[in-house]
């Protein structure tokens, strides 16, 4: 969210109010505006409705709950990236660089492996390597993502960077489920390639 989209976040801060008989306060509303301002104003909207349909408790929903009726149940989203993740790695390998459409499955690569043909070569049972990497997806679906890699590299573009030939890669392929998701989440990062590059250790 930005700026512009405060008077409708107070809005639907406010359908929460009513909905749940709850009062809410200017330094409320502040607080949870900032907590949630990773997430679009659509996804937070849909996560209100959803909330007033299923909800039962008579309080003001947590920020915990709204991040998560926006993201779906976890191990049914951590289920889905790790599909997306594992058909990648069929259809190219660690060779080609890769977007997905989830930016989460951006950073939990990162961490487990720093790029994306590091994560190719784990040599852990796959079985093993999804355990830990639906249970890394679940950590950060909680967490604000204030900052991922908007390409995980693969080795060609590593290796020309390595080798002073550094430019934006030219092999991405993005996972097909949702190109215009997978395009906004290389355009929609902090840390640069570059800066992935050069933490990198081979």
């Amino acid at each position: 969210m930005t700026k512009k989209d405060l008077k409708r976040f107070i809005e639907l801060m406010g359908i929460l109010a009513e909905a749940f008989s709850q009062e809410v306060s200017k330094e409320k509303i502040q607080i949870y505006f900032v907590a949630l301002q990773d997430l679009s104003i659509d996804d937070i909207e849909q996560a209100v409705w959803r909330l007033v349909n299923t909800r039962t408790t008579a309080t003001f929903p947590k920020v915990a709950e709204i991040r998560q009726a926006v993201k779906g149940k976890e191990e049914e989203k951590s289920l889905q990236a790790w599909t997306k993740v594992y058909e990648m790695m069929g259809n190219t390998g660690g060779w080609q660089s890769v977007i997905f459409d989830d930016p989460i499955i951006h950073k939990v690569i990162e961490n487990m492996a720093g790029s994306w043909f590091r994560f190719c070569e784990i040599k852990t049972p796959t079985s093993f390597l999804q355990k830990e990497f639906e249970k890394l997806y679940c950590f950060f679906l909680k967490m604000p993502l204030n900052e991922y890699p908007k390409i995980l590299l693969g080795y060609f573009d590593w290796n020309n960077m390595q080798n002073g030939y550094y430019q934006e890669p030219q092999h991405c392929i993005d996972y097909h489920q949702d190109r215009k998701k997978a395009l906004s989440v290389q355009g929609g990062t902090i840390k640069h390639i570059k800066d992935i590059c050069e933490i990198i250790e081979i």
